[in-house]
């Protein structure tokens, strides 16, 4: 005989959100407390550690007396809710989600792929579909800022891809920090992604000499050996894509989503996920940088 279960409303539209996001992994879900820094068994006057209340770990970095902050699971659940609130029954069918976490927790990411929310990308020689992305991240005990970012995924090759810097929302883990405020900033994200999207075509219609992109990369880039991994990935874009700022965009993505490119370190210190995040987040600054922009006004 089955149990009857008595169910209140926000069980409820937890449910809802599990459904369209999928359950949160043990690696995230877990509660934090706020407690005084003990160093060698002395409280350490000033200081506090956020703590793990699954394992009654502290995370150690040590933080202000008024410093404020959220659970993983609390910020996380917020912007799914804010999604779910502000798109259709439609655009939710099929939103993947993928968690990833870094200093025993402390960091974490929460990256969300929107496939029924699309658009075409053409160039000459070329067409692919993008369909929204969402990426939230954030360090509980201070070591980031609270972030959110919208972009998109490339159907065509799996980039993933981020826009600017300027259209990051960021706030951070300070005495007025609410996750409110972060979240009142997120309720436009499906109009985000189609002005992205825009922004992405008018990317690919611009044409561009091979020389000119050379030139802007080696302006760009510092390290000769990134100035030519960087032109080879360009090389290889403009094979199927054309010769365009949009190609160029996508040797930047390549880079990002793919950890066999480039080579990134293994520190074996729990900072895999942290790292190639930070690929993703350079992409976003060097599409907002002088140089780029030029060659794309």
């Amino acid at each position: 005989m089955n149990a009857i279960v008595k169910t209140d409303m926000s069980t409820v539209k937890q449910a809802d959100l599990e459904y369209v996001f999928c359950i949160m992994p043990d690696k995230i879900y877990f509660d934090i407390t706020i407690e005084q820094a003990v160093r060698k068994g002395v409280p350490v006057n000033g200081q506090h550690w956020v703590v793990r209340s699954d394992t009654d770990t502290p995370l150690h970095r040590a933080v202000g007396d008024k410093f404020n902050t959220v659970s993983h699971v609390e910020r996380f659940r917020g912007i799914q809710d804010v999604l779910v609130d502000n798109m259709s029954a439609e655009d939710l069918q099929g939103v993947t989600t993928k968690f990833e976490t870094a200093r025993h927790g402390e960091w974490a990411l929460m990256d969300c792929i929107f496939p029924q929310v699309t658009k075409k990308v053409t160039t000459s020689k070329h067409q692919t579909e993008i369909a929204m992305r969402s990426v939230a991240w954030s360090g509980i005990a201070g070591s980031c800022s609270n972030n959110v970012l919208f972009g998109a995924i490339d159907f065509f090759c799996t980039n993933g891809m981020v826009t600017g810097e300027y259209d990051k929302i960021r706030r951070k883990n300070t005495t007025n920090f609410t996750l409110n405020g972060l979240l009142l900033e997120i309720v436009e994200s499906k109009d985000a992604f189609y002005t992205f999207a825009d922004r992405m075509q008018a990317w690919a219609d611009k044409e561009v000499k091979i020389i000119d992109v050379e030139s802007t990369i080696d302006s760009m880039f510092s390290v000769k050996s990134k100035q030519d991994m960087m032109k080879g990935l360009y090389l290889d874009e403009v094979d199927k894509r054309g010769s365009n700022v949009w190609s160029l965009y996508s040797a930047f993505t390549r880079y990002s989503s793919h950890d066999e490119v480039g080579h990134l370190r293994d520190t074996g210190k729990d900072t895999k996920a942290v790292n190639m995040w930070k690929r993703e987040d350079d992409v976003s600054k060097w599409v907002s940088s002088n140089e780029f922009l030029a060659l794309a006004a």
